[in-house]
């Protein structure tokens, strides 16, 4: 089965790649339980195919108050549309049965612009994501066109979640999604450990996540 990998902050630098890049451990490992990450091709200078994986500019965002701030996520969100149904080509998109994305942290936000736009995703699988109040909109909105979502979280160990959720509007610390059709608790894994530490990887198939990509 094929998933699209979205990135969150500060994760993309094409000279240090990270977890949703080819070739990373997570990608590795994902393929060699028969998930496989979605690549656009691009020609190198030299004259070799290069993979490329969804890349968004994963500025912060969401430190000041009011809509405008969020425009980091919204251009994100429009260009995660247009790489699974490309505008020019939509005949070329991804079937929707096989629309499957796995997000870390803001990379949520993104996704969940891409889908109130009207992409309709199969699996959804969020990990360490912020639950902010000025997405509870398009959150709503976004809901019905995602057949299934899974948001993993952890404990005070992952401390950019919370941070990541700071100036939205709302008092206290919110670790569930309420929109989810399931919450998974894996503690003291961090903000990035599930996707970056293999002795953490065996959660996928454990857990039984890697099946809501089938």
């Amino acid at each position: 089965m094929s998933v699209v990998l979205v990135a969150g902050t500060h994760s993309w630098d094409p000279k240090d790649p990270d977890w949703h890049s080819p070739g990373s451990p997570f990608v590795q490992f994902l393929m060699s339980r028969g998930v496989f990450p979605v690549f656009g091709q691009q020609t190198s200078e030299h004259g070799g195919i290069e993979l490329r994986p969804f890349v968004w500019s994963t500025d912060l965002g969401g430190v000041s108050f009011g809509d405008g701030d969020l425009r980091v996520w919204l251009a994100a969100g429009l260009n995660l549309y247009s790489y699974i149904v490309p505008p020019l080509c939509p005949e070329r998109r991804l079937p929707v049965d096989r629309t499957n994305i796995i997000a870390h942290s803001h990379g949520l936000q993104v996704v969940l612009v891409a889908c109130r736009a009207g992409l309709k995703i199969n699996t959804l699988i969020s990990v360490g994501s912020p639950i902010r109040k000025d997405m509870d909109s398009t959150a709503k909105a976004a809901r019905p066109n995602i057949k299934t979502w899974v948001h993993i979280h952890s404990d005070g160990s992952d401390r950019w979640q919370v941070f990541g959720s700071l100036f939205d509007g709302r008092l206290g610390i919110v670790r569930k999604h309420p929109l989810a059709d399931i919450n998974e608790f894996v503690p003291k894994v961090g903000h990035t450990d599930l996707l970056r530490d293999p002795d953490q990887f065996h959660h996928w198939q454990e857990r039984g996540w890697l099946e809501k990509l089938r």
